[in-house]
C-alpha cells in the first residue's frame, strides 16, 4: 500500500535536533560540510554552481542517522533497514519488485542536476533557480531525490516517492542536508496506489513539475507513470524524465515514453540529448499535459 512519511518518521531525533540547533538551513555549503564532519558524516555535497549543491548521502551515514538502534526507539519511528534489504544492495542495483535501486545515484539524476542548473526553465524562460518559488514538484522513483531537492532549494514545495519505504531515510538525509526542511512529503508504494492515494487524499492535488531520473526502463512502467503524468500534472506544468534513450532488452526508454506519451494526453516540449563516450545516449525529455504553453 502507499504509504506517506514525515521526516521524524525517517530520521533519527539527534540529527534533527543538530540541524536545528545551529540553523544550516541558513548556512553555505563549506559550513554545512563543516558540521556533518563534527558528527561523523561521511557523505558529500555534489557542487553544480556558485552556492548551489546538493548532499549525497552514503549507506553508512544513514545506517547511523536514519534507522533505529533499538527495539525501544522502533516503537517510535516507521522505518527500519532488513538484513534481507541490505542483501539486495550487496547483489544488484534492481531486483524487480523488491528493491528497485534507490540507494544508487543514477545517471539520469546527475543529468537533470545539471540540467535544472544550467537551462532556462519553461515558466517565464528565466532560470529554474528564478521560478521555482511556490511551484509543486513531484519527484516519483525518487531514490536519492536530488533532482526534486535541488528544486526545493529553489524555493517549490516538494513530495518525493520511491518503491521502497527503506530508502526514504536516504532521501530525508539528503533533503535534511540540503535544506533542513521540514515541509517535505514522502511517499512509498507502487506509483498507482501513490497516485490514487494522493487523490483520495485531495481530489485537486496536482503538480507544476514532475520528475522522473531512470525510471522508463521497460513498457509497462512506462505506462504507469504516463497515468500518473496525465492525472497529476496541473494546466501548465511540465513533466521533465531524464533516461537513457534506448534500455536494450526491455523496451523502455525515452524514444518509447514520447511514442506512449501521446497517448495519456501529453505532448513533447523540449529533448535535450547527453552523449559522454561511455554510457549509452542520454536524453532528458520535457513534456506538457497541453500542446502549447
Amino acid at each position: 500500500p502507499a504509504q506517506l512519511f514525515t521526516v521524524t518518521n525517517l530520521l533519527r531525533p539527534d540529527l534533527i535536533a543538530l540541524w536545528r540547533e545551529h540553523n544550516l538551513a541558513n548556512e553555505c555549503i563549506d559550513e554545512k560540510e563543516a558540521a556533518a564532519s563534527t558528527v561523523g558524516l561521511v557523505g558529500e555535497f555534489i557542487k553544480l554552481d556558485e552556492g548551489v549543491g546538493v548532499w549525497k548521502a552514503t549507506v553508512r551515514d544513514v545506517r547511523h542517522f536514519a534507522y533505529a538502534d533499538s527495539e525501544e526507539e522502533m516503537e517510535e519511528r516507521s522505518v527500519e533497514i532488513s538484513d534481507d534489504f541490505l542483501a539486495h544492495l550487496r547483489t544488484s542495483d534492481v531486483v524487480p519488485g523488491l528493491y528497485e535501486g534507490g540507494m544508487k545515484l543514477w545517471e539520469g539524476a546527475v543529468d537533470l542536476l545539471h540540467f535544472f542548473a544550467q537551462q532556462p526553465s519553461p515558466f517565464g524562460g528565466a532560470s529554474w533557480r528564478e521560478t521555482m518559488e511556490g511551484k509543486r514538484v513531484l519527484e516519483i522513483g525518487c531514490g536519492q531525490g536530488l533532482p526534486g531537492i535541488l528544486l526545493h532549494s529553489f524555493g517549490a514545495k516538494l513530495t518525493l516517492q520511491d518503491y521502497n519505504y527503506e530508502v526514504l531515510p536516504v532521501t530525508a538525509m539528503n533533503v535534511w542536508m540540503t535544506t533542513a526542511s521540514e515541509e517535505v512529503e514522502y511517499y512509498s508504494g507502487d506509483w498507482t496506489k501513490v497516485k490514487d492515494d494522493m487523490l483520495r487524499r485531495d481530489p485537486a492535488m496536482r503538480f507544476d513539475v514532475i520528475v522522473a531520473a531512470e525510471t522508463i526502463y521497460n513498457a509497462a512502467s512506462i505506462r504507469k507513470q504516463c497515468e500518473l503524468f496525465s492525472s497529476l500534472i496541473a494546466d501548465g506544468g511540465v513533466v521533465v524524465v531524464a533516461a537513457k534513450k534506448y534500455y536494450f532488452g526491455v523496451g523502455g526508454g525515452t524514444e518509447a515514453l514520447i511514442n506512449s506519451s501521446s497517448h495519456f494526453g501529453l505532448s513533447l516540449l523540449s529533448r535535450h540529448e547527453i552523449r559522454d563516450g561511455v554510457s549509452n545516449v542520454r536524453e532528458v525529455i520535457v513534456l506538457s499535459k497541453n500542446e502549447q504553453r
